[in-house]
Protein backbone atom coordinates (compact mmCIF):
# COMPACT_ATOMS: atom_id res chain seq x y z
CA UNK A 1 0.00 0.00 0.00
CA UNK A 2 2.99 2.61 0.63
CA UNK A 3 4.20 2.51 -3.27
CA UNK A 4 0.39 2.57 -4.45
CA UNK A 5 -0.72 5.75 -6.04
CA UNK A 6 -3.00 8.28 -3.49
CA UNK A 7 -6.07 7.32 -2.38
CA UNK A 8 -9.05 9.12 -0.58
CA UNK A 9 -9.41 8.64 3.09
CA UNK A 10 -12.20 6.42 2.51
CA UNK A 11 -10.01 3.97 0.39
CA UNK A 12 -7.55 4.32 3.07
CA UNK A 13 -9.71 3.33 6.28
CA UNK A 14 -11.15 0.43 4.21
CA UNK A 15 -7.96 -0.81 3.26
CA UNK A 16 -6.28 -0.53 6.66
CA UNK A 17 -9.51 -1.86 8.31
CA UNK A 18 -8.96 -5.28 6.67
CA UNK A 19 -5.25 -5.66 7.80
CA UNK A 20 -4.91 -6.01 11.87
CA UNK A 21 -1.65 -8.60 12.45
CA UNK A 22 0.59 -10.33 10.14
CA UNK A 23 -2.14 -13.38 9.22
CA UNK A 24 -4.11 -10.34 7.10
CA UNK A 25 -0.94 -9.25 5.52
CA UNK A 26 -0.59 -12.96 4.15
CA UNK A 27 -4.36 -14.05 3.44
CA UNK A 28 -4.98 -10.32 1.62
CA UNK A 29 -2.02 -10.47 -0.23
CA UNK A 30 -1.07 -6.64 0.36
CA UNK A 31 -0.16 -4.56 3.44
CA UNK A 32 1.66 -1.28 4.57
CA UNK A 33 5.79 -1.42 4.22
CA UNK A 34 6.49 -1.99 7.88
CA UNK A 35 3.58 -4.69 7.71
CA UNK A 36 5.93 -6.57 5.13
CA UNK A 37 8.62 -6.28 6.65
CA UNK A 38 6.91 -7.87 9.66
CA UNK A 39 5.15 -10.48 7.59
CA UNK A 40 9.27 -11.79 6.11
CA UNK A 41 10.34 -11.48 9.66
CA UNK A 42 7.63 -14.19 10.72
CA UNK A 43 8.71 -16.32 7.72
CA UNK A 44 12.51 -16.33 7.70
CA UNK A 45 11.76 -17.58 11.67
CA UNK A 46 9.46 -20.06 10.47
CA UNK A 47 11.96 -21.55 7.72
CA UNK A 48 14.55 -21.71 10.80
CA UNK A 49 16.01 -18.36 10.07
CA UNK A 50 17.87 -16.41 12.71
CA UNK A 51 16.03 -12.92 12.12
CA UNK A 52 15.50 -9.66 13.85
CA UNK A 53 13.13 -6.38 13.31
CA UNK A 54 15.38 -3.38 13.35
CA UNK A 55 14.19 0.12 14.50
CA UNK A 56 16.15 2.69 12.19
CA UNK A 57 15.84 6.31 11.40
CA UNK A 58 16.12 7.34 7.98
CA UNK A 59 18.82 9.67 7.00
CA UNK A 60 17.38 11.70 4.46
CA UNK A 61 15.01 13.08 7.35
CA UNK A 62 16.71 13.02 11.13
CA UNK A 63 19.87 13.17 12.63
CA UNK A 64 19.24 9.82 14.43
CA UNK A 65 21.56 9.81 17.66
CA UNK A 66 20.67 7.05 20.60
CA UNK A 67 22.54 9.29 23.25
CA UNK A 68 19.06 11.88 22.92
CA UNK A 69 16.80 8.82 23.96
CA UNK A 70 14.36 10.43 20.91
CA UNK A 71 12.92 7.30 19.87
CA UNK A 72 10.46 9.27 17.66
CA UNK A 73 12.98 9.18 14.90
CA UNK A 74 12.96 5.51 14.97
CA UNK A 75 10.18 5.57 12.16
CA UNK A 76 11.25 2.94 9.81
CA UNK A 77 12.22 -0.69 10.02
CA UNK A 78 14.58 -3.35 8.08
CA UNK A 79 15.21 -6.75 9.24
CA UNK A 80 18.28 -8.49 9.95
CA UNK A 81 18.95 -11.80 9.11
CA UNK A 82 21.40 -14.41 9.47
CA UNK A 83 22.60 -16.67 6.48
CA UNK A 84 25.77 -19.05 6.36
CA UNK A 85 27.30 -16.79 9.44
CA UNK A 86 27.07 -13.25 8.11
CA UNK A 87 24.49 -10.38 8.96
CA UNK A 88 22.32 -9.26 6.58
CA UNK A 89 20.15 -6.07 6.67
CA UNK A 90 16.82 -6.25 4.61
CA UNK A 91 14.20 -4.48 3.61
CA UNK A 92 11.89 -6.28 1.51
CA UNK A 93 9.32 -4.00 1.69
CA UNK A 94 10.88 -1.37 -0.53
CA UNK A 95 10.00 -1.85 -3.91
CA UNK A 96 12.35 -2.81 -6.64
CA UNK A 97 15.15 -3.23 -3.85
CA UNK A 98 17.57 -6.75 -5.08
CA UNK A 99 18.10 -8.91 -2.31
CA UNK A 100 21.25 -7.82 0.10
CA UNK A 101 20.60 -4.04 -0.95
CA UNK A 102 19.38 -1.07 1.44
CA UNK A 103 17.87 1.72 -0.07
CA UNK A 104 20.48 4.82 0.56
CA UNK A 105 18.49 6.31 2.92
CA UNK A 106 18.14 3.03 4.98
CA UNK A 107 22.04 2.24 5.01
CA UNK A 108 24.76 3.18 7.13
CA UNK A 109 22.30 4.54 10.54
CA UNK A 110 21.91 3.67 13.74
CA UNK A 111 19.49 1.40 14.60
CA UNK A 112 17.29 -0.57 17.51
CA UNK A 113 17.88 -4.35 17.00
CA UNK A 114 14.21 -5.53 18.75
CA UNK A 115 15.57 -9.36 20.18
CA UNK A 116 15.53 -11.79 23.13
CA UNK A 117 17.95 -9.75 25.19
CA UNK A 118 15.55 -6.77 24.87
CA UNK A 119 17.55 -4.72 22.43
CA UNK A 120 21.14 -3.63 21.28
CA UNK A 121 21.97 -0.60 19.29
CA UNK A 122 23.71 -1.36 15.71
CA UNK A 123 24.45 0.26 12.62
CA UNK A 124 23.14 -1.13 9.01
CA UNK A 125 25.13 -2.12 6.28
CA UNK A 126 26.22 0.02 3.49
CA UNK A 127 27.34 -0.75 -0.01
CA UNK A 128 30.41 -0.44 -1.04
CA UNK A 129 31.09 2.01 -4.31
CA UNK A 130 31.95 -1.22 -6.01
CA UNK A 131 28.77 -2.72 -5.47
CA UNK A 132 26.50 1.19 -7.09
CA UNK A 133 28.28 1.89 -10.75
CA UNK A 134 27.28 3.87 -13.25
CA UNK A 135 28.94 2.25 -16.21
CA UNK A 136 29.14 4.34 -19.50
CA UNK A 137 29.90 2.91 -23.07
CA UNK A 138 30.27 4.89 -26.21
CA UNK A 139 31.12 3.68 -30.05
CA UNK A 140 31.43 6.82 -31.33
CA UNK A 141 33.04 8.01 -35.08
CA UNK A 142 33.35 11.41 -35.58
CA UNK A 143 32.49 12.63 -39.18
CA UNK A 144 35.29 14.86 -41.20
CA UNK A 145 32.13 17.65 -41.32
CA UNK A 146 32.79 17.56 -37.22
CA UNK A 147 29.56 15.48 -36.35
CA UNK A 148 29.71 12.61 -34.07
CA UNK A 149 27.61 9.48 -34.40
CA UNK A 150 26.97 6.28 -32.89
CA UNK A 151 25.72 4.48 -29.92
CA UNK A 152 26.01 5.16 -25.81
CA UNK A 153 25.42 2.73 -23.36
CA UNK A 154 24.74 3.43 -19.74
CA UNK A 155 24.19 0.83 -17.36
CA UNK A 156 23.23 1.55 -13.16
CA UNK A 157 24.26 -1.25 -10.33
CA UNK A 158 23.47 -1.21 -6.78
CA UNK A 159 21.82 1.50 -4.86
CA UNK A 160 22.33 3.43 -8.02
CA UNK A 161 19.74 1.22 -9.67
CA UNK A 162 17.76 1.27 -7.17
CA UNK A 163 17.10 5.17 -6.46
CA UNK A 164 16.25 5.17 -10.60
CA UNK A 165 13.72 2.71 -10.14
CA UNK A 166 11.94 3.89 -7.25
CA UNK A 167 12.24 7.62 -8.59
Amino acid sequence: LSFEPNKTAEQLKRDYAKISNVEDVWKNGYGWGNQLNILFLALARAAGIPADYVLVSRRDQYFFKPQLKDSSSLDDAVVLVKLDGKDLFLDPATAFCPFGILPWAESGVQGRRLDKEGGSWLTTSQSSSAESKVIRKADLKLSTEGGLEGKVAVSYTGVEALNLRLA
